[in-house]
């Protein structure tokens, strides 16, 4: 993270404490609030790349945790650092048709 010039701290200012013991109806609002926020960094992910630069999403911020989520007022839920990426990367094969799955119906 030190490296980006640019990092985009992902917060949920509606998030539960993560030692707060949760009923079903908190659990359910947690993990819909998880996938979205999920889905949010994805596209971000996705637009950098269409702009021609480089991301990095960043879930293991738990070494500051606490630090991070009391300075963003929010469960810091992820880190997305952004910048112009220093190597071009390639993207990885497909799988060979004999590993995919088929759905039949």
């Amino acid at each position: 993270m030190r490296q980006a010039p640019v990092v985009i701290f992902v917060v949920n200012e509606i998030a539960a404490s993560f030692d707060k013991i949760l009923t079903m109806d908190e659990r359910v609002s947690e993990i819909c609030n998880a996938q979205s926020i999920g889905a949010a960094i994805e596209n971000m992910t996705l637009t950098a790349t269409e702009l021609g630069l480089g991301s990095l999403w960043i879930c293991d911020t738990f070494f500051a945790q606490k630090e991070l989520s009391e300075w963003l007022n929010g469960e810091l839920y992820a880190a997305l650092a952004v910048g112009y990426a220093e190597e071009k990367t390639c993207a990885r094969p497909r799988k060979k048709p004999e590993n995919t799955i088929e759905w039949r119906l």
